[in-house]
């Protein structure tokens, strides 16, 4: 049986809870893996059967802290499974039960002319892939057990296994990872006379606006969304980077940062920029503009260097 996930994404900013059902499917046994059939006789030319042990095996330990859960290649990814039979059929549950699962089969009881035989045929499955760990390892997914085998109920035989589930998939974590010369950003806003170089005398008034931009290169598609948080925010305008004080620097002037469209962004706060990002490098275009937090008689010229840190935030 066969079990193709696909890829299955999921971004940093909201992470689905530990123990989340992240993926599932469910129908006949037959339908995703063929039919598949075994039993057991008394002797290799014997034409009898007799009481055959059938056993659903799991591969290892289970997942810590997680019920019938097993591992996979990749961290904080697990799989359960469940089987049950649609009808009566030697001793199977009716009602879809976790595997490891062991059952004995009275197959001695039918008649040899029919070729009795415990196969997939009647046999439902229900296969979940499920979040183990808080974030999960993002890679190429294997995982292959829930192995059907049989043998001698009395022990006198080998073990014979005749079907088990392969999963594959590929599981994938929506991030980006900020560009090398986005990291730590300069902008040189040059130098502004006031009052000349401003759109008024008074507090609110602005100077021109200097662009900058920020790149990152992201996987999965990514909604993403930035922060900035003032290191220093100007009294009395929680929206304006602060410019600290010192003997050398201005008075009365603060920084006002834009977005690509010229809206002021709001500190402190998430701002949304794309949905979704490209796989692959993004271009972001943000401004700044020296802004009058106090009016004409209460500024004072010299350095005006504000800053700023920020935040990617993935989805």
């Amino acid at each position: 049986m066969n079990v193709d996930l696909g890829t299955v994404s999921e971004g940093t900013a909201n992470p689905v809870p530990v123990g989340t059902v992240i993926y599932s499917v469910e129908g006949r046994w037959d339908a995703h893996g063929g039919h598949n059939a075994g039993w057991c006789k008394s002797s290799q030319s014997a034409n009898d059967r007799v009481q055959t042990r059938v056993n659903f095996t799991m591969p290892g330990a289970p997942v810590t802290g997680f019920e019938n859960v097993y591992p996979t290649n990749l961290v904080g990814v697990g799989v359960r499974i469940s089987i049950w039979a649609n009808r009566s059929y030697y001793g199977t549950p009716t009602v879809p039960t976790y595997i490891p699962l062991t059952l004995n089969a009275n197959l001695q009881n039918d008649w040899v002319s029919g070729g009795p035989a415990y196969g997939t045929g009647f046999l439902l499955i229900r296969v979940e892939v499920i979040k183990t760990a808080t974030n999960w390892q993002a890679g190429p997914l294997q995982f292959a057990g829930g192995n059907l085998n049989v043998s001698a109920a009395d022990g006198a035989s080998n073990t014979s296994t005749y079907t088990q589930v392969n999963i594959r998939g590929t599981m994938s974590t929506r991030s980006c990872s900020v560009s090398l010369g986005s990291r730590d950003l300069q902008v040189d806003m040059g130098e502004i006379r006031y009052p000349a170089g401003f759109s008024s005398r008074e507090a609110g008034g602005y100077g021109p606006t200097t662009r900058f931009q920020l790149s990152t290169n992201c996987v999965s598609s990514p909604r993403t969304s930035i922060q900035f948080d003032p290191v220093t925010a100007a009294s009395g305008y929680p929206n304006i980077l602060g410019i600290p004080v010192g003997r050398s620097n201005t008075r009365g002037i603060g920084v006002q940062l834009l977005d690509a469209t010229g809206t002021p962004i709001p500190l402190a706060n998430p701002v949304f920029l794309v949905n979704p990002a490209h796989d692959g490098l993004n271009t972001f275009i943000f401004g700044a503009r020296y802004f009058l937090t106090n009016d004409f008689s209460m500024v004072r010229p010299g350095r005006a260097n504000a800053l700023a840190t920020y935040t990617m935030i993935y989805e």
